[in-house]
């Protein structure tokens, strides 16, 4: 609908439990979307809910909730600083090898249920506790939480419709939320007692002064998109994106897999500028192949891979297509003719302009040489055509280290495996992959062709 409403000019509008939303077209609403300010992006969230706040509520209790944002994007900020990043690198490349080894030999897996793993291995490590990261055990049974929390129970406009219900979803939710918040209170009681201090995320905000009311809702928005208070959902939008694309990176790289199997051009070109990264900064082949690239630095792994950097931004366009919202907490707006009026809602689907012929030349197809230049990126995003990582007021804040995940974790998968994309059966597919942008979950390939058959190297 909003793909036919772009084409044709006009501005659709449409009503969801009582809540007027409206999808803009064109570049002047395009522009108001991403660059206004009384267009605000965590109460546009709300609409999915099922119970967004009224307009008064809203303003209401602003004050309170931009102080606590503000507090929020600061201890972000911090946490992704290039010293600290830089420093979780060994951390991160050994966790990834730990999953890995735990892989079959020679066997058939589900690449989107493994590489979910592998991801959120890797965030609990660089923004949560070490008490989860150090324990596979409890690392499971959280991510089993989370599978839960991410999959069809995520927040949708069908749940939002039984959120009401006691064995609802959002009830569930509500429950698991004071078992989390216990949990926390436990480590921080515990490391207490033993007077011992950890090198984490958590560590770092309990130095800072920060207590648990100030901690929990973090590490909630960061891990548990959906469970937090609407304060939370209201206004730690920006983490939000940063998760989407923390956890969206397992599909990215699952996708970035795919693609360059049916495409061995690039293929190649990835293979050759790793090598190469290995060569100038670590040349010892007797070490594992985890070591070797943890030792890479990380202006290197930043600056020193255009091939993959094209790969990657290729892969979010085609891929991330998902809408974004916003809510109109200022005046009444017109767009296209029509009056956005104060507390009504916007939606607008990155697929309009990433999927758009007159911005992308065949836009359905896989082609990294797109992104040759690397100016354009940013060019793209300036102009509102590329809008995978967020643009305007709300960029992503998570864009960076979603990119290092993704980068680590394509680099340790083809250094130690060979793999083909088949099916449940074991056939083997070459033709090349169509998302199914139906399934905003997990993004499947269109038919069965979404296993991955796996052979470890003997050189590993």
């Amino acid at each position: 609908m909003a793909t036919k409403a772009s084409l044709s000019g006009k501005t659709p509008k449409f009503s969801v439990f009582g809540h007027t939303v409206v999808i803009p077209t064109g570049e002047q609403a395009r522009k108001l979307f991403f660059f206004s300010r009384t267009l605000d992006n965590g109460e546009g969230f709300q609409i999915l809910t099922g119970h967004a706040p009224r307009i008064e509520e809203v303003m209401e209790n602003r004050p309170a909730n931009q102080k606590r944002f503000a507090l929020f994007i600061r201890r972000t900020h911090s946490l992704l600083h290039r010293d600290r990043l830089e420093k979780l690198i060994p951390e991160l490349f050994s966790d990834l090898n730990t999953h890995m080894n735990s892989w079959p030999k020679n066997d058939q897996v589900d690449p989107f249920a493994n590489s979910f793993g592998l991801m959120f291995h890797m965030t609990m490590r660089s923004q949560c506790a070490r008490e989860f990261a150090d324990d596979l055990s409890t690392l499971h049974g959280m991510g089993e939480l989370l599978r839960f929390w991410n999959s069809e129970q995520e927040f949708s406009f069908n749940n939002a419709f039984t959120s009401w219900a006691p064995g609802s979803v959002v009830q569930k939710r509500k429950k698991a939320i004071g078992d989390l918040y216990g949990i926390l209170t436990d480590i921080i009681k515990k490391r207490g007692d033993e007077g011992r201090c950890e090198n984490d995320a958590f560590q770092f905000m309990l130095d800072q002064g920060d207590t648990i009311d100030d901690i929990f809702p973090y590490m909630l928005w960061i891990v548990f998109i959906g469970t937090a208070p609407s304060w939370v959902v209201s206004y730690f939008w920006p983490l939000f994106v940063l998760r989407k694309f923390i956890f969206s990176s397992a599909i990215v790289a699952n996708w970035v897999l795919m693609f360059l199997k049916t495409h061995p051009e690039w293929d190649t070109k990835v293979r050759n500028e790793l090598q190469s990264l290995c060569g100038e900064h670590c040349p010892d082949l007797a070490l594992p192949a985890h070591v070797r690239f943890a030792q890479i630095p990380l202006d290197a792994w930043e600056g020193s891979t255009p091939v993959m950097e094209a790969v990657i931004t290729e892969t979010v366009r085609i891929v991330s297509t998902e809408p974004a919202f916003r809510r109109n907490i200022g005046g009444d707006v017109e767009l296209n003719g029509l009056k956005v009026e104060r507390g009504e809602f916007l939606m607008y689907p990155f697929g309009i302009e990433q999927m758009n012929k007159d911005n992308y030349p065949n836009p359905s197809t896989w082609n990294p040489a797109r992104w040759a230049d690397p100016a354009k990126f940013e060019h793209d995003r300036s102009q509102g055509k590329f809008l995978g990582w967020g643009i305007g007021m709300h960029p992503c804040l998570g864009m960076r280290i979603a990119k290092l995940y993704i980068k680590f974790t394509v680099a340790l998968f083809i250094h130690n495996f060979e793999y083909s994309r088949v099916d449940r059966s074991g056939k083997v597919y070459h033709d090349v992959p169509v998302p199914n942008l139906s399934d905003t979950h997990c993004l499947l390939p269109k038919g069965k062709g979404h296993f991955l058959h796996i052979k470890r190297k003997s050189e590993s």
